[in-house]
């Protein structure tokens, strides 16, 4: 899996000690989805079988296993999507108002009083919102790339929360409504392990 950041599309919003911590989670739950991949290609050519070789051990509640590591990732890109949606839909919006709805929207639910309190600490160091978009800014309309981002990412989040709730014990939650799973999108390969 390659995680280098060559476009500086991968900034964080709440400021970089942030930044730092959540890379070093990444590189962390890579790191974990790769050895495992590496130990058995043919068997874990599809994350979902890395999932369910978890339950199926009953390691997937550990907190170094692949599923929760899986499982944060996905809160992460929900609160992404979040963000790029309040960002495209609501331009007159601060990037300290997107993130704090998009944190109210995903990851608040799921974290307790320290990273909350963290959070709202750490909020104080969110650029600015021109900033922001010029250091993402690509070569089109950003706003309709946000927003099509946001359309086209969500089901696959959906996905995902799904098929973790069918095979993690009803442990997880899924956020918005229900959708169909398809598999293929947990294909290693597909993703570069």
């Amino acid at each position: 899996m390659n995680t280098d950041d060559k476009d500086g599309t991968n900034i964080t919003v709440i400021g970089q000690a942030a930044h730092v911590r959540n890379e070093v989670r990444f590189e962390k739950l890579l790191s974990r989805l790769e050895t495992k991949y590496s130990s058995n290609p043919s068997r874990f050519h599809y994350l979902y079988s890395l999932v369910k070789a978890e339950v199926e051990t009953n390691t997937a509640k550990s907190s170094s296993s692949c599923t929760n590591g899986l499982l944060w990732l996905t809160r992460s890109m929900d609160f992404q999507v979040e963000l790029f949606r309040n960002l495209a839909q609501n331009q007159d919006w601060t990037m300290a108002h997107a993130c704090t709805d998009s944190y109210g929207k995903t990851l608040k639910k799921w974290h307790g009083w320290l990273a909350y309190s963290s959070f709202t600490v750490c909020i104080k160091l969110v650029p600015d919102r021109k900033k922001f978009l010029e250091v993402i800014r690509g070569t089109g309309d950003i706003y309709s790339d946000m927003e099509k981002f946001s359309t086209n990412f969500s089901p696959l989040l959906r996905d995902i929360h799904k098929f973790l709730v069918m095979n993690g014990s009803g442990i997880w939650n899924i956020p918005g409504p229900e959708s169909p799973v398809s598999h293929n999108f947990l294909e290693c390969s597909e993703v570069g392990v």
